[in-house]
C-alpha cells in the first residue's frame, strides 16, 4: 500500500503523511519491505499488506485524537473570542462617549 493509498483511506494528504515525523518512517519502511531492499527490520514483515494495515489504522486512530484536540482548541477559542467581544463592546462605547 503506497502512501496516497494511505492517505486516501484516511482522508489526509499524503504531504501531512510525508511531513509527519512519526509516520514517514513507517511509510519508507515499508516501501522498502515491498521493493525487497530494506535494512532487516523492513523485511522482517512478511506481508506487508499487513503491516500497512496497521499502519491505516494507527493513522486512523491519531487522526481522530488529532480531530477531537482541534474541535476542542476551535471551542476554547470561540469562547475566549467571544469574551473578549463582550469586554470590549463596552469600552467602544466608552469611547464613543468621549468622542
Amino acid at each position: 500500500m503506497s502512501a496516497t493509498s494511505i492517505a486516501k483511506v484516511v482522508g489526509v494528504s499524503t504531504d501531512f503523511i510525508y511531513r509527519h515525523p512519526v509516520l514517514r518512517p513507517h511509510i519508507e519502511a515499508l516501501r522498502r519491505a515491498r521493493r525487497g531492499n530494506g535494512p532487516a527490520e523492513a523485511t522482517a514483515h512478511p506481508d506487508a499488506e499487513a503491516a500497512a494495515s496497521t499502519l491505516v489504522r494507527r493513522l486512523i486512530q491519531q487522526l481522530a485524537t488529532e480531530r477531537r484536540k482541534h474541535r476542542e482548541e476551535v471551542t476554547q477559542l470561540r469562547t475566549a473570542l467571544e469574551t473578549a467581544q463582550g469586554g470590549l463592546l463596552p469600552l467602544c462605547r466608552q469611547l464613543a462617549d468621549r468622542q
